[in-house]
Parts: structure tokens; C-alpha cells; sequence
């Protein structure tokens, strides 16, 4: 019951968002963005960022709401490798040419390094993110992206694999 009546409220507050924002400036339904990004990714076992890059690309379902897709890649010289694909939802707060948002993912991570076996799991997980950042509309068609994801890789137990990647990044929205 409790699950019917979030839902229904979530349903009622992305209609009203989205009737409010066919009437004023900002962003509305249906834009869209598709951006690459350069990232560090703070791994939880060792002290040394890995940089790497990440694609991504959102769309708007309300004024406030928004669905997010994205890939991370990143690697270090001597074999290590991260990889994960995620897709969620986000919420957004426009303010003029800002656009702050924190949302949630879900998806598939790979991680490999040459000098070690694959575990028991084959080094793959499911990973749940988490995500804040902001875009800055820089231009008409162009979107500045500075972020934090903290992911959460769930197969590998007991001590996990937590990292935290920082990402800035350019897209072309519409």
C-alpha cells in the first residue's frame, strides 16, 4: 500500500513539473544530452587515482526528472581495469544556466587485472551509484559537467569494491 501511494505521488509530481515547465524558461521534457567526460576514480584499495573517461547521456522526462545512462572506463599502466555500465533516474533543480542533480544507477561492472586470476565471481558485479553533481549551460547546444559517483560493486566480498570517481565533461544537448 505504502509502494502504490510513493508511486502515485511521484506520477502526480512529474505531471505537475512538467505542465509547470511548458509555462516558464528552463528545461523541459524531452531535451536530451549525450557528453564525454574525463574521470580519477578513487579505488578503495589502493591510494593512487586511475584515470579513465566515462560517456553518458540523459533524458528529460520532467522539468525535475531525468533518466541517465552511462559507461566508466578505467585502466592503470600496470593491467588494472575498471569497467561499468549503469542506467537510472536523476533529479534536477534548474537555476538559470545551472543545473545541480543527484540521482541513482544501477547496472553491470567488470574489473581485471593482468597480473592476477579472475576470483570466484570472474571479476564481474552488479553496481548501484550514486551521483551529485551540476551542469553549467555554457552555450545554446553545449553543457559543462563537473560530478562525484560513489559505486557500490556488490559481488566482491568480503571487503567489496567501493570507488569513487570524479568526472568533468562536455555534451551537446538538446
Amino acid at each position: 500500500m505504502k509502494i502504490a501511494v510513493l508511486f502515485l505521488l511521484g506520477v502526480a509530481c512529474c505531471c505537475n513539473a512538467s505542465k509547470a515547465s511548458a509555462q516558464s524558461e528552463g528545461p523541459i521534457a524531452g531535451r536530451w544530452q549525450v557528453g564525454v567526460a574525463g574521470s580519477l576514480v578513487n579505488p578503495d584499495y589502493t591510494d593512487t587515482a586511475i584515470p579513465g573517461g566515462m560517456v553518458y547521456g540523459s533524458y528529460n522526462t520532467s522539468r525535475y526528472f531525468g533518466l541517465e545512462a552511462r559507461s566508466h572506463y578505467a585502466y592503470t599502466s600496470n593491467g588494472e581495469r575498471e569497467f561499468s555500465l549503469a542506467g537510472g533516474y536523476r533529479f534536477k533543480v534548474p537555476i538559470k544556466r545551472f543545473e545541480p542533480f543527484a540521482g541513482g544507477l544501477i547496472g553491470y561492472g567488470h574489473f581485471s587485472d593482468a597480473n592476477k586470476a579472475a576470483v570466484g565471481n570472474g571479476n564481474d558485479s552488479l553496481t548501484i551509484s550514486y551521483l551529485a553533481g551540476v551542469d553549467l549551460h555554457a552555450t545554446r547546444h553545449l553543457n559543462l559537467r563537473f560530478e562525484a559517483e560513489s559505486q557500490v560493486w556488490t559481488d566482491f566480498v568480503p571487503n567489496g569494491l567501493d570507488p569513487i570517481a570524479y568526472s568533468v565533461g562536455v555534451a551537446y544537448h538538446r
